[in-house]
């Protein structure tokens, strides 16, 4: 998986479970979140994101054909 599409499977996920505006999301994958109030929350959504990638990544190299 290219990271071009990781990042971008990354931020529809941010947007779409943790409601985040999309301007946003691609900071908070860039570690570049907003206020520190919401650093614990961004970093364990960022977390989640990546492991829900990582999971759809080895699901589809199982996938042949």
């Amino acid at each position: 998986m290219t990271d071009d599409l990781r990042h971008d499977l990354m931020a529809i996920i941010l947007e779409e479970a943790f409601q985040m505006h999309a301007h946003y999301a691609r900071k908070v994958i860039a570690g570049e979140g907003g206020l520190a109030r919401f650093h614990k929350a961004d970093a364990d959504a960022r977390d989640a994101a990546d492991l829900i990638v990582n999971r759809i990544e080895s699901r589809c190299s199982r996938i042949e054909g």
